[in-house]
């Protein structure tokens, strides 16, 4: 019998991990589409960012590709049909990592990379950026550092 329970303890242990994993997927693309729209245009290099991280980021390789793009775009819809909401279901997401430092520097830096990635840094993306930091709790980055 303790086998069985000790089975079921560890399915649910990889049950929690993969939902973890899964929140940590949509706050990243959630922080990715907040700054790339920030400025009114999801441009390419944008997306070839968003991409990067997808393949360098271990928590995110976990996931098919096609599974970021969709939850990143679902943001992007979101922003558009309703900035207001869609930048507080953004923000919402990324929270869920306001108290784990490491996720939330690993948040702040892919959307810096996000930011950055067209050589315009906006002041649109920058206030991006300070609402990412407010929403996880952690004080404003450097900008020019990262």
């Amino acid at each position: 019998m303790s086998s069985v329970i000790q089975r079921a303890r560890t399915l649910l242990a990889k049950h929690k991990e993969r939902t973890r994993d899964r929140q940590f997927l949509d706050a990243a693309m959630a922080a990715s589409a907040l700054v790339a729209s920030a400025d009114g245009e999801v441009s390419l290099a944008e997306l070839l960012s968003r991409d990067e991280i997808l393949a360098r980021v271990e928590a995110l390789q976990a996931f098919d590709s096609s599974a970021a793009v969709d939850s990143f775009r679902a943001f992007i819809n979101a922003i558009e049909a309703d900035a207001e909401q869609g930048r507080a279901a953004a923000l919402q997401a990324v929270a869920k990592f306001g108290d784990d430092a490491q996720s939330s520097q690993l948040l702040l830096r892919a959307a810096m990379a996000i930011a950055k990635a067209d050589a315009e840094f906006s002041v649109q993306e920058q206030a991006a950026i300070a609402s990412l930091c407010e929403a996880l709790g952690t004080e404003s980055v450097d900008l020019d550092s990262q």
